[in-house]
């Protein structure tokens, strides 16, 4: 009999949770790649070197002639000028100015791709976890299998935490926007109710399991009698 805190409206809890498998494989692909891209992205910045150009060209930028009519297609070999650059106007200490402009830039670049590689690896375990796991759970729910539909709900359970924790920390930052508030808000309660849906099956299975039991205990005594 459904109960009024139902959270499939009295729907099959095995139906939601193979749904919620399959959404997660989904979402867990999404994750993946992103995972990559932003870990290829830290990789390149971690790897930068910036510079900048001291003069307004290098030889090989530099014309060696130009076009002197347009009735014939002779040019002239005479070399012009280099454009010069708006930095060779300030003072003789220019050049030494940037090169620590381009060291420091260096650097901040290489701590922002460090941060980038640890947060894409992260999310590359995750979702690698996710998948995995959803896939268990997918297969588990299909076959009525208690045991296998536990560690996606270990997972999620820790992931749910760790992203309660990042959205108080995004929340009390003085850069966050509604926008991306509302936007965390929604997932956490998306996570509450998958988590929700497959703990209920979960007991859903532990009861059938209960009565199974309870059913071979009393053919037993029975037999007895």
């Amino acid at each position: 009999m459904a109960k009024w805190y139902h959270p499939c409206c009295g729907g099959s809890l095995q139906t939601w949770t193979k749904v919620i498998a399959i959404v997660q494989i989904i979402m867990a692909a999404i994750c993946l790649y992103g995972g990559i891209d932003v870990l290829v992205s830290g990789g390149r910045m971690a790897l930068a070197n910036v510079t900048f150009p001291l003069n307004g060209t290098t030889p090989s930028d530099a014309p060696v002639g130009m076009m002197t009519s347009t009735s014939d297609s002779h040019f002239d070999t005479t070399p012009l000028p280099p454009r010069t650059d708006p930095l060779d106007h300030f003072n003789p200490d220019n050049n030494q100015a940037v090169r620590v402009l381009e060291q420091s830039m260096t650097k901040i670049s290489n701590a922002v791709g460090s941060i980038l590689i640890a947060l894409g690896i992260y999310i590359i375990l995750e979702g690698f976890v996710t998948l995995l796991f959803s896939v268990i759970l997918f297969y588990g729910a299909g076959k009525r299998i208690e045991f296998m539909c536990l560690p996606w709900l270990f997972a999620q359970t820790i992931y749910f935490l760790l992203e309660i924790i990042l959205f108080f920390l995004r929340f009390a930052s003085p850069y966050s926007d509604e926008l991306t508030n509302w936007t965390g808000a929604v997932g956490l309660i998306i996570n509450v109710y998958c988590i929700w849906v497959v703990c209920d099956f979960i007991n859903e299975l532990e009861e059938e399991e209960a009565a199974k039991r309870m059913r071979r205990g009393k053919a037993c005594r029975e037999q007895k009698v």
